[in-house]
């Protein structure tokens, strides 16, 4: 991967990024499963990003408004064989992604913000192994799997106490995932792929860090979200209203650490911490 990157510097009222994104990428594998004919598979992936981003400060200079755009394209070119089968996917996938954010200052330690932004991925090619495997235990799975983008609206609030030495930051967000992918049971260890409709998600975040001084960070934070699948996936035991496959509902994090000068050019460091996750 490669990026140039152009921005703007110093105290402006309109401030600015401009770049250019390249990623190029190589895979290759060989693998048999279950009771499929061994197969081989290989994928390139040539894709790359134009993208800019301005950020202006209204009349009341509490206000901002950014707005920032960025154009993907991925050329992907894979091929998947088998002893009996050949199967491959050449094709171009592309997306334009916007975002927008407003943010206000009513102090000079306070930030509210609102957001709105897409995000893409591209499509992949099925491996023939799981394809012939499916076939044989009587499941459809599709050849490649489509692209999924997902847009996500964000309102949240950063706030600086005690002379700066508590931060408490916290989030409230809503995200619409269309077509992503879910695994679709072949046997009742192995799984292939298939598109969705998408799923639906919404939740509440809330971090606060302390330091009290220059050696001492204490943390914690915490989430809370609803994250369900919008519609039944024939094939799956994934129905409307669904939990979203390793999406905890709720999750926990505390952590604290203690730094100290050890020589001139030496610094100690000890941390511990805790992360909780419900099912």
């Amino acid at each position: 991967t490669q990026e140039l990157r152009w921005s703007s510097t110093g105290d402006r009222k309109v401030d600015w990024t401009v770049g250019y994104y390249l990623r190029e990428a190589e895979r290759n594998d060989a693998s048999q499963v279950g009771t499929a004919a061994p197969s081989s598979s290989s994928q390139t992936n040539d894709a790359y990003a134009v993208f800019g981003e301005v950020t202006v400060k209204l009349p009341d200079p509490r206000w901002a408004l950014t707005g920032g755009i960025r154009y993907f394209s991925d050329d992907v070119d894979a091929i998947s064989v088998s002893t009996t089968r050949v199967s491959t996917l050449n094709a171009t996938f592309d997306s334009w992604n916007p975002r927008v954010s407003l943010s206000f200052k009513p102090a000079n330690d306070t930030t509210l913000y609102a957001s709105a932004a897409r995000g893409f991925r591209s499509g992949q090619l099925h491996p023939i192994s799981s394809i012939l495997l499916a076939e044989q235990n009587g499941v459809e799975l599709p050849s490649t799997i489509d692209p999924d983008s997902i847009t996500t609206y964000e309102l949240g609030a950063k706030s600086l106490f005690l002379h700066g030495s508590l931060l408490v930051e916290g989030a409230v967000f809503y995200s619409d995932w269309e077509g992503v992918a879910v695994r679709v049971p072949i046997t009742s260890t192995i799984n292939g792929l298939t598109n969705s409709k998408g799923t639906e998600n919404k939740g509440a975040e809330v971090n606060v860090v302390y330091t009290p001084s220059a050696s001492l960070m204490l943390q914690v934070g915490g989430s809370i979200i609803d994250a369900t699948y919008v519609a039944d996936v024939p094939g799956t035991p994934l129905n409307k209203g669904t939990d979203v496959y390793n999406v905890p509902r709720n999750s926990f994090t505390a952590s604290a650490a203690y730094s100290w000068d050890v020589a001139s050019d030496l610094r100690g460091v000890v941390r511990t911490g805790v992360v909780y996750d419900s099912a």
